[in-house]
C-alpha cells in the first residue's frame, strides 16, 4: 500500500484524538480518586472531632 502525506495526516489526527480522549479519561479517573481520598480524610477528621454519623450525613447531603 502506498502511503500519502494526506493518509499520514489523517492517521496522525486519529491517534492524536485517541490520545487526547485517553488522557482526559485518565485525568477524570485520577481526579475522582483524589476527591475520594480528600472526602475520606474529611470524614475521618469529623469522626475524630466527635461529630455524629447523622451530622456527617447531613453535612455531606448539603454539598450535593
Amino acid at each position: 500500500m502506498l502511503y500519502t502525506e494526506q493518509y499520514e495526516a489523517k492517521l496522525r489526527g486519529v491517534w492524536e484524538d485517541y490520545g487526547e480522549e485517553r488522557g482526559m479519561e485518565k485525568g477524570r479517573e485520577e481526579g475522582i480518586g483524589i476527591g475520594r481520598e480528600e472526602g475520606h480524610r474529611e470524614i475521618i477528621s469529623l469522626i475524630e472531632k466527635g461529630v455524629s454519623l447523622n451530622e456527617i450525613k447531613q453535612i455531606l447531603a448539603n454539598r450535593e
